[in-house]
């Protein structure tokens, strides 16, 4: 239990050095030029550390953008970020990829989101659902639990099969019974 106390404590001293502080009513909602959010409506409550976005929510950074119907921002008695929740008909756009969850959880001082709600991630031909979706933004790296998947695997010309044999040889492979080949 001290442990445990010990590490929230350390945490609670370490995040704001990592956020970036967050607004007044009176200024855009930036947070440090990394992040535009864009809603129908925005309430904050300071005696609860968050802000409340909801209908058509667009949160848009350099590296992912998300679309929801409700998003809540929490931070410290500083005004430093601390997580983005996110609801409702959830889309994000990362990479090449299109992601489709319920629901989200933007760790914003470890840079790492965790989708829950039946996420779906479609990059065209592939499609690989599974029960959580952890996505690591700083190293680049996607951790999916009970995954079940369709992929399109594209073949590079390294991986053509060779011929049998080689030019020293002229051995003839016999064909299998009822097998029709050239």
């Amino acid at each position: 239990m001290k442990w445990i106390v010990f590490i929230m404590v350390l945490l609670l001293n370490i995040l704001p050095t990592y956020a970036e502080p967050i607004p007044t009513a009176n200024q855009k909602f930036n947070l440090g030029n990394r992040f535009d959010i864009s809603a129908k409506s925005m309430q904050i409550f300071h005696q609860q550390a968050r802000a409340e976005f909801s209908g058509q929510v667009k949160l848009k950074t350099d590296k992912f953008e998300i679309n929801c119907s409700e998003m809540l921002v929490f931070y410290d008695q500083d005004g430093y970020i601390d997580r983005i929740e996110f609801s409702k008909n959830v889309v994000i756009y990362y990479k090449d990829s299109r992601i489709n969850c319920q629901k989200g959880i933007y760790y914003y001082p470890d840079k790492k989101m965790v989708l829950s709600g039946d996420p779906v991630i479609n990059d065209g031909k592939s499609v690989v659902r599974g029960q959580v979706v952890e996505l690591w933004l700083t190293h680049e790296k996607m951790v999916i639990n009970r995954v079940k998947a369709k992929l399109d695997v594209k073949k590079s010309k390294k991986s053509e099969p060779k011929s049998v044999g080689d030019n020293k040889s002229k051995k003839k492979i016999p064909r299998q019974a009822g097998f029709k080949g050239q």
